[in-house]
């Protein structure tokens, strides 16, 4: 599965502190140590409240602190006569509350440290907290996201058997992914994404073997994500799935075409990143019988980024189809059913909300397939193909084998 803006938490701690650590505010504007009383009294010790850092620590490590991370977990102690539970803390970052929406974490208590993931937006966090009548002194944390990047290698052999959009299948799953490089800094799911397509009467089988055998020089890392995309023949060798290369001959299959198995999951399964591969081809659900190892908000799509930190570096596979159906394009797609049906569940927006996940704006893997399971059999049932060896009515129904979870892979731009 590649500048955004990213959410990170701050541990912040409030220690137990005396009377004579604070000061007294009332109209008065100095700057103290580590909290001020907002009450505009002198309370006596039975009813005072109080506030200290323990981490980070301004008093140790200055005010001013840096993050590359998706949160920044803070820490602090809390001192008072009163019982207090998570939501008695109004936590603010550059004047804002978290967690009135419901979505950002509310913090626990552990005794009297109260701790929190406070989520920053890119470039410059100013974190307050507050409890009954004082506050923290205010830090400030600069986020600077290293974000996911996005690798992908489009597959299209000019086939023997010709094939009239699969060439245009994987210049459009380029082009739709490439846009989301072009969306603002803070909405962005993928820092880069970088395409290479290889397609035409250069897709030999060796070429393809090398290509992806090369993957690995793109120095992936492990919040990345690699996809390939592959419109081609398929064809069942036994049990085992093979894809027809440009100079695929049936004499020689072997040679000219590339074993699912051997020459595509066995070359990346050692990759430490996240790898999504996408057929669409005849037959593509054979690759079971293979063994492998609304509009989004930036604070969602911030959160979004931390499940390339979260999710397993592992493979998942879509087909286009299961082990004996073949696939079909259309002239009026312009595109094989799989690529339309793509095409029309990320860029258009319509695999939003297909699953549990209640994020809007956001498509996941499981997302995605749950639209693509049932939006292209009735494509493919609208349009009324004949199943050229039965002259039965044609079913065409897409596999999924997810072993990395439920990744967010696309972000809406409208």
């Amino acid at each position: 599965m590649k500048n955004f803006s990213m959410l990170t938490a701050c541990l912040l701690v409030f220690s137990v502190a005396t009377a004579q650590e604070f000061e007294q505010i009332g109209t008065d504007t100095r700057t103290v140590t580590h909290a001020v009383n907002l009450g505009g009294s002198n309370p006596t010790p039975s009813s005072s409240y109080f506030l200290s850092w323990v981490r980070p620590n301004p008093d140790r490590d200055g005010v001013n602190f840096n993050s590359i991370d998706p949160f920044f977990y803070i820490e602090l102690n809390a001192l008072g006569s009163a019982t207090a539970k998570p939501s008695d803390f109004e936590v603010l970052v550059n004047g804002h509350r978290i967690g009135e929406d419901g979505k950002s974490d509310s913090g626990s208590i552990a005794g009297t440290t109260f701790s929190i993931n406070v989520p920053l937006a890119i470039g410059k966090n100013e974190i307050e907290v507050r409890w009954k009548t004082v506050r923290t002194k205010t830090i400030t944390v600069n986020f600077t996201p290293t974000m996911p990047n996005l690798y992908i290698l489009a597959i299209a052999p000019a086939t023997p058997a010709p094939l009239k959009y699969n060439q245009k299948d994987a210049a459009d799953i380029i082009a739709m992914f490439k846009s989301q490089a072009d969306l603002p800094l803070e909405k962005r799911l993928f820092g880069k994404v970088s395409a290479e397509l290889v397609d035409g009467n250069t897709a030999t089988a060796a070429f393809i073997g090398s290509k992806i055998a090369r993957l690995e020089r793109n120095f992936p890392t492990k919040k990345d994500v690699v996809l390939i995309f592959i419109s081609t023949h398929g064809l069942a060798d036994g049990v085992k799935l093979r894809l027809q290369a440009s100079d695929f001959d049936a004499l020689t299959p072997e040679l000219t075409s590339i074993s699912f198995q051997r020459d595509i999951v066995d070359k990346i399964k050692n990759m430490d990143c996240k790898r999504i591969i996408i057929m669409d081809a005849c037959q593509s659900g054979n690759f079971l019988a293979d063994r492998i190892a609304a509009k989004a908000t930036v604070q969602e799509i911030q959160l979004a980024r931390k499940d390339y930190w979260n999710l397993p570096n592992d493979i998942t596979i879509i087909s286009s189809s299961s082990d004996e159906e073949l696939s079909w394009e259309n002239e009026v797609w312009q595109n094989g059913a799989l690529t339309k049906a793509l095409k029309n569940g990320l860029q258009n927006g319509e695999a939003d909300g297909k699953s549990t996940d209640t994020r809007k704006g956001i498509i996941t893997l499981n997302e995605l397939f749950a639209y693509l399971e049932k939006s292209v059999p009735e494509m493919v049932q609208q349009k009324g193909f004949k199943d050229p060896r039965t002259q039965r009515t044609a079913t065409q129904n897409p596999k999924c084998k997810n072993l990395i979870g439920d990744l967010p892979i696309f972000i809406l731009n409208r």
